[in-house]
């Protein structure tokens, strides 16, 4: 008796264990379905509020297309008017000179004559002033087209982060449903193994009470062997079950993880292409405002003041050799730098022109170019200097390997370290953590990064960005590269989405572009 009920109290325990395990599986279920629960209302909340915003730029975009038709329109019929008023200005001035030429020939111009041919020479300058205001009014326009379609695209910008965060909340939500089917099979499969159980247990309960009723020897041990067996039964089926538990349980939890990996890499795959598109608009942006600005200089002859920095940094973006021969045409035309010589700007015309053609062209002329400038007045330090020239005297020194110029640029820089620092964000604030960045580039001293972090004011971005924008964004998107402090980044990435073609904008793309490996 004692036999038959340690077997029926093993089978109990068995089946309880089963139970157990089902139960467990259900809970599994239940925070599932918690956590679908609490994404399905993340999805829902940022689903409604990035719609709203995407809804407002729609609306702001179509406004903004209304404007820039009706500014096309007025700039259509400022041109058409023009055009007649050309006509008229040109038959004035033909009905001028032929009635000059009809008095003079009378034998000279009396002074009612010259009072008459003045009004008329009035008139015509009357004409020509009208014309002349007609263009300036058509300029005007453009531009205002231009700053229009600037913010169309920062509009468009903050449809697509909406999206973005849209489709990150729906792969949350995605993966907390596959967490609920998964429960559920295991909830499925554990109740399976637990009615399994019971029918073992009822078997074995069944085979105790046949080898309680054997009364003889025999009866006895077969009973004790069938004891044997069922215990060795009831293990095995135990072994098997609590693999089938860990096999479900670690299947469960890699599909979890699986499903994790998949969203992280499918929600980072989205950003890198929203942010090559992005750096493939602004240099399509600014290939058409500088190929704007040139065909305006070359019409006013204004050759030496066009940015061949920005040209060589379009060539180096593009590989088209039309901006390559356009940079090097103006980069050409400051000549010997005489007439530049004491400006304390030199080192960014100097670096950017003949800085960035030796380094994309090989061009050795260049290179003698940067040496001279090195020399010249505006290459010195001042009281109030920026730093901005500090990288003049440092890429000097590295492609003469002249230890007296490196020497000197250290000193440069060295000098800004015991000055107090403006804390206070401004174009000269700007401009110092550029120069702390560029020394601490060639020379690797940590007090320069230390000092350019120190005041790497962040400022709050809003609709009007402030002229040191592209200055800003590209110290920190290069103090990025060095420290890997995902706040510079973060803040460089804002900057850029509201800024114009300039030479710091657009190597501030550049670097951004080598940053994330596009």
């Amino acid at each position: 008796m004692k036999k038959y009920l340690t077997i029926v109290a093993s089978a109990l325990l068995m089946f309880a264990g089963a139970n157990l395990y089902a139960q467990t599986a259900q809970d599994n279920l239940d925070k599932a379905k918690a956590s679908l629960n609490d994404a399905q209302k993340h999805y829902d909340k940022v689903a409604k509020v990035e719609n709203r915003k995407i809804d407002a730029s729609k609306d702001k975009i179509s406004d903004l297309k209304l404007k820039i038709d009706k500014d096309n329109l007025a700039i259509n019929e400022a041109n058409a008017l023009i055009k007649q008023k050309q006509q008229t200005l040109k038959l004035k001035k033909d009905a001028y000179n032929a009635e000059k030429k009809a008095l003079a020939a009378d034998g000279g111009l009396s002074k009612a004559d010259k009072l008459q041919l003045k009004e008329r020479e009035g008139e015509v300058k009357a004409i020509a002033n009208d014309i002349k205001n007609d263009q300036n009014s058509i300029k005007t326009l453009k531009s205002g087209i231009s700053d229009k379609k600037n913010a169309i695209k920062r509009e468009q910008n903050s449809i697509n982060k909406s999206k973005a965060e849209i489709a990150a909340a729906k792969k949350e939500l995605s993966t907390a449903k596959q967490g609920v089917k998964d429960s559920k099979k295991a909830v499925s499969a554990e109740k399976k193994a637990a009615a399994a159980e019971a029918k073992v247990a009822a078997a074995e309960k069944k085979a105790a009470e046949k080898a309680e009723q054997a009364a003889t020897a025999e009866a006895k041990q077969a009973a004790k062997e069938s004891q044997s067996a069922a215990d060795a039964a009831v293990q095995a089926a135990q072994a098997k079950a609590d693999a089938a538990e860990a096999s479900a349980a670690a299947a469960a939890a890699e599909a979890v993880v699986a499903q994790a990996e998949l969203a992280k890499a499918e929600a980072a795959k989205a950003a890198a292409e929203a942010s090559a598109k992005f750096i493939a608009d602004a240099f399509a942006n600014a290939d058409v405002q500088l190929r704007q600005l040139i065909a305006a200089s070359e019409a006013d002859t204004l050759a030496k003041n066009l940015p061949a920095g920005s040209f060589w940094y379009m060539y180096q973006y593009s590989a088209d050799e039309f901006w390559a021969e356009k940079a090097a045409k103006y980069t050409e035309a400051l000549g010997d730098l005489q007439g530049i010589a004491e400006d304390h700007n030199l080192g960014l015309i100097v670096n950017s022109a003949f800085g960035n053609g030796l380094k994309l062209k090989g061009n050795e002329a260049y290179k003698d170019a940067i040496l001279n400038a090195a020399k010249l007045p505006g290459a010195k330090l001042s009281e109030s200097d920026n730093l901005m020239n500090v990288e003049l005297l440092f890429n000097a020194a590295a492609i003469s390997a002249d230890t007296a110029l490196f020497q000197a640029a250290v000193a440069y820089a060295d000098s800004s370290l015991k000055n107090p620092a403006d804390t206070a964000l401004s174009l000269g604030l700007s401009q110092l953590l550029y120069g702390y960045a560029v020394a601490y580039r060639y020379t690797s001293d940590q007090k320069y990064l230390d000092k350019a972090e120190s005041i790497a004011v962040l400022p709050v971005i809003d609709a009007e960005l402030p002229a040191y924008a592209p200055v800003l964004a590209s110290a920190l998107y290069e103090i990025y590269g060095f420290t890997k402090k995902a706040e510079y980044k973060e803040q460089a990435d804002k900057l850029v989405l509201g800024l114009s073609a300039d030479y710091y904008y657009l190597e501030a793309l550049l670097r951004k572009k080598a940053i994330e490996n596009l």
